[in-house]
């Protein structure tokens, strides 16, 4: 089986041993207990990759249990999953882009003009804190560059799954399944690429907000895309 690295922008092979792969299916067999109404923040399974901050991220997608698997796919901003993500059902505007109800720093997306100035989720809207309980949070862009900058990214499979596994300095790893994404009804992109929310609003634009964006051909960067899309999301502490 052939794989593909990237360490820093650079594309390099190296095959994915067996045996790492059992240990790590060994090692994250319970990753989360999202559905628990009384979360346990401690509960939650994570890997310290060495990371100059300290961050430590979640084993597992929000909704999985396994690392392969992909969990489940959120709007940005929205802590439910629904059958279809687009503007009519998105509960932070008035159903469109023009519209919005909250984190708006545009009043040309805003509702009646709205500004509130908020370009980070607060807590009730921050779904990875919603399901597993502070210190647990959604990565700030922040997060996922330092994760870009020094981890080695591999694509690889794990358990038949296609996605990335990416090893920090001190030789622990995460894996981020290719889960696609879903805007619309349907999940597109599943296999070929994955997209991970951070937990804030693109720069550029109020009705986008920051996301990690890979796929088997090209490097891991920071993306925009539009809030409605469903989306996965993987869960950092401290």
């Amino acid at each position: 089986m052939k794989t593909k690295k990237f360490m820093k922008g650079h594309l390099a092979g190296k095959m994915f041993a067996i045996a790492v792969v059992m240990m790590m299916g060994v090692a994250f067999t319970a990753c989360s207990s999202n559905e628990d109404p009384k979360p346990n923040p401690d509960a939650v399974k994570y890997v310290d990759l060495g990371l100059p901050s300290g961050t430590k991220w979640a084993a597992c997608n929000l909704g999985a249990t396994k690392p392969e698997e992909y969990g489940d796919l959120y709007a940005w901003g929205e802590t439910k999953t629904k059958e279809k993500y687009d503007w009519t059902t998105y509960t932070l505007c008035e159903g469109s882009e023009n519209s919005l109800t909250k984190y708006c720093v545009d009043s040309d997306f805003g509702y009646n003009d709205l500004i509130d100035g908020m370009k980070v989720l607060e807590a009730e809207d921050d779904v990875a804190t919603v399901k597993f309980g502070a210190p647990w949070h959604m990565p700030s862009p922040d997060d996922i560059q330092e994760l870009i900058d020094n981890c080695n990214w591999e694509w690889t499979e794990l358990n038949g799954v296609k996605g990335y596994k990416v090893t920090g300095t001190n030789g622990n790893f995460i894996f981020l399944p290719a889960a696609g994404y879903n805007d619309g009804s349907k999940v597109e992109g599943k296999e070929d690429g994955g997209f991970f929310w951070s937990n804030s609003l693109s720069s550029d634009d109020s009705s986008h907000a920051d996301n990690l964006k890979f796929s088997s051909t090209k490097a891991p960067t920071i993306i925009h895309k539009g809030r409605e899309i469903g989306i996965s999301v993987r869960a950092v502490r401290k």
